[in-house]
């Protein structure tokens, strides 16, 4: 902080501005840190289960169909190609 001196006392000069652009790159960053964090458990999950061969929304094992049998979510196309 600032200080003036006014005679036998001392003022403190407080910063009441913005400064916009470390304004708008902090937002920015902190909003990304956080959607991370709450979307990224999330989308590990859906990774995961893909990788190991069942639907994304209810962890059935996938058949050949285009849709879950269980649930009825669409599955990604390279999913439903026939495997044997």
């Amino acid at each position: 902080m600032l200080q003036k001196q006014n005679g036998p006392f001392t003022a403190r000069v407080l910063p009441f501005g913005f400064i916009w652009p470390g304004f708008a790159s902090n937002t920015l960053f902190y909003s990304i840190l956080l959607s991370l964090l709450f979307a990224g458990p999330f989308v590990l999950r859906w990774f995961i289960r893909l990788r190991r061969g069942l639907c994304p929304k209810c962890t059935y094992p996938i058949g050949k169909s285009a849709v879950c049998t269980e649930c009825g979510q669409a599955l990604p196309r390279s999913l439903t190609t026939d495997r044997e």
